[in-house]
């Protein structure tokens, strides 16, 4: 009631006054270039007005709805998908867009129905077999859903909807390289999607091109200003980039909207970590920890966080907590019974050698098995640094960083600190700050001054 006597007295006002009053046209396309702008509240507002002056504009509800579903508002956005459907029920984009919504508010069953009567009123609707095959995909259903998306390039060769769909199952896949293909045609078909930059933005993290992640990242934020998903992954582009305090920023905006993630907490943690804030960075690995108790990742990273703080004891516990869960197919797993191997001889517990040697046959073959066969003595120092100076320019500055590194520390525990120190020394000049061994190293020349 309240807009409606808005929007009469402002047509009142424009008849006294002798100003052309806004046609719901007018406020549509307002809000469109407000949209545009990702300007989400003030698009919602103008689509209101437009609904008050005609409350019957199923185009206006369409494109309210749509600013909601980006908001994140998924049963308002559904509501208003459903006005546009009562006014105009042979209109199948209006039930893909309620299937969209139902898709993002977890209503599969309902997305499943919208989708299915959109191809009832239009049997080759590309955006809604593409739905359909988003939710073959949610659903455990890879080779369903790629003949569904398949199918809607067929019948619309320029369906943005099926590129993006299929980009993301080939990026789930592992085939980055065509994932990347149909992000970049979606991008072309859609230069102002947000959800187009993103997905691309995810591609390009997964292939390690940081600075091009961050840039699709960045462009998704402009015009999905409450992404969260957008911040976090720009985040994570910006550690291995060397942009930690960005990284925190962009973490720090994720944790605002969505405070209970503890993904976001352990890659803030590890943020911080890099910036040697070692009390923020521990305090957001125990609130990763606490959140999900079982996250492997987050022990790891505390008891290296721990391990820099000069507290072996606490860093022996988080490693033995990673251990026993059991996550012996992670990456980190290696390296994570080598550091505590090392912790352990350094507060002379008698049990280090033994139990890294007997697992350390068994891992893959590749430099984390190296550097357990040198720390297990099955490898002698000097056939180690023969094999890190083998390799491109990069591949021997990041493998001399971690094999100084090691070197220092088993010197370090057979009581030759002018030989560590040399070794760290070595390490910290390869200036390969992102790895740990680097931090390592740094903060045990620390403790030798």
């Amino acid at each position: 009631m309240k807009a409606r006597l808005a929007a009469l007295a402002a047509l009142f006002l424009a008849a006294v006054c002798g100003i052309r009053a806004q046609t719901p046209e007018d406020l549509l396309a307002s809000g469109s270039e407000k949209l545009a702008k990702g300007d989400l509240d003030g698009a919602i507002a103008e689509y209101g007005r437009a609904v008050a002056l005609r409350p019957i504009y199923a185009d206006a509800y369409r494109a309210r709805g749509n600013a909601r579903m980006l908001k994140g508002a998924y049963p308002e956005a559904i509501a208003d998908f459903g006005l546009a459907i009562t006014l105009r029920s042979d209109d199948p984009s209006a039930y893909v867009d309620r299937g969209n919504a139902r898709r993002k508010a977890g209503d599969g069953r309902g997305a499943l129905a919208d989708f299915e009567w959109a191809l009832r009123i239009n049997p080759n609707f590309a955006e809604a077999i593409s739905g359909r095959a988003a939710l073959k995909f949610d659903s455990g259903d890879p080779a369903g859903a790629l003949a569904d998306f398949e199918r809607a390039l067929v019948v619309d060769p320029g369906s943005a909807d099926a590129y993006q769909g299929r980009g993301a199952l080939r990026l789930a896949a592992g085939n980055t390289a065509g994932a990347m293909a149909d992000f970049d045609t979606t991008v072309l078909l859609r230069p102002e999607s947000g959800e187009a930059r993103y997905r691309r933005g995810e591609a390009r993290l997964a292939t390690q091109d940081f600075d091009g992640a961050i840039l699709d990242l960045t462009r998704a934020i402009e015009l999905q200003p409450r992404s969260v998903a957008a911040y976090f992954r720009r985040g994570m582009a910006r550690v291995p980039a060397g942009d930690y305090t960005g990284a925190v920023a962009d973490l720090d905006k994720a944790i605002e909207l969505q405070p209970n993630q503890a993904e976001f907490h352990y890659m803030r943690g590890i943020a911080h970590g890099h910036l040697a804030m070692y009390g923020l960075a521990a305090a957001d690995l125990d609130r990763a920890i606490e959140l999900q108790p079982k996250f492997s990742p987050a022990f790891s990273e505390r008891a290296k966080v721990r391990q820099l703080q000069g507290d072996l004891p606490a860093a022996v516990a988080d490693y033995e907590a990673f251990v026993a869960l059991g996550d012996t197919a992670s990456a980190f797993y290696p390296y994570v019974m080598i550091y505590r191997n090392l912790a352990l001889r350094r507060l002379n517990r008698p049990e280090a050698a033994p139990r890294l040697a007997l697992t350390v046959g068994s891992w893959p073959d590749g430099w984390p098995k190296r550097f357990g066969q040198y720390v297990a003595g099955a490898l002698t120092e000097a056939a180690l640094l023969a094999a890190a100076r083998q390799g491109t320019e990069a591949e021997v500055s990041e493998q001399l960083c971690e094999c100084t590194y090691f070197i220092g520390a088993m010197r370090l525990v057979a009581g030759d600190t002018a030989g560590a120190r040399s070794f760290f020394e070595q390490c910290v000049a390869t200036n390969e700050k992102t790895f740990t061994e680097y931090a390592f190293a740094q903060a045990e020349l620390e403790r030798m001054k």
